[in-house]
């Protein structure tokens, strides 16, 4: 089985950010990509409602479907009676489901490398997986073996596109055309 990536987030929504880190992470290791949008998650406020998940799911297989080295998973939303998660125990168990090789990589943000050592078993996590990190321009350091991505950072995030949205400015050169057309159809974060 090929090498796996898994990288969570919340996507919402995803934006080209998240695509060309994942395209350049799967690129620079070998890999495919595994998506996985969050549900519910311990360390971070603001969580999308159920409601929101079936977009951002919708969103998310629109976008990735011409890519033939992404793939979604949405265990956390399909489970979400079991809140919260935590990335040790969904690495454990995606891999026990066949869903993520057993040589899988974590993607890592720049933005969680301050919380890191708050979530539960990170050390058994940088074991579990090899970590890799997306940097952002963070200077934080991280005490946990991990491989630097060599990523482009275009400065995008998802809050940032839903403001936008919100005070009717344009976004849609941040996003894929499938996501800006779901976004419109849909009327998301007016």
């Amino acid at each position: 089985m090929k090498p796996t990536i898994l990288f969570g987030g919340t996507f919402n929504p995803l934006h080209i950010g998240h695509l060309m880190i994942a395209e350049q992470a799967s690129i620079q290791l070998g890999a495919r990509v595994v998506f996985l949008p969050s549900a519910k998650t311990p360390l971070k406020e603001g969580v999308p409602t159920e409601s929101e998940d079936k977009h951002r799911v919708a969103m998310l297989e629109q976008a990735l479907a011409p890519y033939p080295w992404a793939e979604l998973c949405t265990y956390e939303i399909d489970n979400t009676t079991q809140a919260p998660f935590y990335a040790i125990d969904v690495v454990q168990e995606l891999k026990a489901r066949g869903v993520l090789s057993p040589d899988t990589f974590y993607l890592l943000g720049g933005d969680w490398v301050v919380d890191f050592h708050k979530w539960k078993e990170p050390e058994a996590l940088s074991q579990e997986t090899r970590l890799v990190l997306a940097t952002r321009n963070e200077t934080t350091p991280f005490n946990f073996p991990h491989t630097e991505l060599g990523n482009t950072n275009l400065g995008v995030s998802s809050s940032a596109i839903r403001s936008l949205i919100k005070n009717g400015q344009s976004y849609q050169f941040l996003v894929t055309k499938e996501v800006s057309d779901y976004l419109q159809a849909n009327g998301l974060y007016v």
